[in-house]
């Protein structure tokens, strides 16, 4: 997985993924990323033509931005995620057999920072209620702080009625990790 993702111009984007909204000078680039400063500005400076990153000068400094914005950044920030993380999400899904369990919130949306936390949706009808440490476990694997909402599946349409705006964001914004997005039908 790591020889995988360890190409220059990845690492540049990982470090706009890792806090993107951070801004970030070239040097610091360079240096977060483990390329040359000329490697960085050459990536930096076609990134932004893409229109993945903004740029903004301060005095001599050019200072470099994540576009989220841009749609295609943050579809590949939340690609970059699940493919660190898929692996985690889906074992820990496997407790809970014919089940749907969806990523929503801003690690689905490539919006997420350092200090975002992992917001997980699980509609089952097992009684059992995951562990504080299988949850702890899958914090310490993803970087993030798990927080689950758990409903069968009548709750979760009492839920859809009652709190529409969540219900749709889950919808609109949820990547399936095992099981289908919990759409309910009226």
């Amino acid at each position: 997985m790591h020889r995988t993702l360890d190409y220059p111009g990845l690492r540049i984007l990982n470090v706009f993924f890792q806090d993107p909204y951070r801004e970030v000078h070239l040097r610091q680039a360079a240096a977060q990323a483990q390329v040359s400063p000329s490697t960085a500005k050459r990536f930096l400076d076609e990134y932004t033509r893409l229109g993945l990153l903004t740029e903004t000068q301060r005095a001599n400094l050019h200072l470099f931005k994540a576009n989220l914005d841009k749609t295609s950044f943050r579809l590949w920030k939340t690609s970059l995620f699940l493919l660190k993380n898929e692996r985690h999400l889906r074992q820990f899904a496997s407790q809970y057999p014919d089940s749907s369990l969806t990523l929503y919130g801003s690690c689905a949306t490539g919006t997420d920072a350092p200090g975002s936390d992992l917001d997980l949706l699980l509609i089952t009808r097992h009684d059992q209620d995951p562990s504080p440490s299988q949850l702890d476990e899958l914090s310490r694997r993803t970087h993030r702080t798990a927080q689950l909402l758990k409903y069968t599946p009548e709750e979760w349409e009492n839920k859809a009625r009652e709190n529409k705006p969540f219900y749709e964001r889950v919808i609109i914004d949820g990547i399936a990790i095992s099981g289908s997005l919990p759409v309910v039908v009226t």
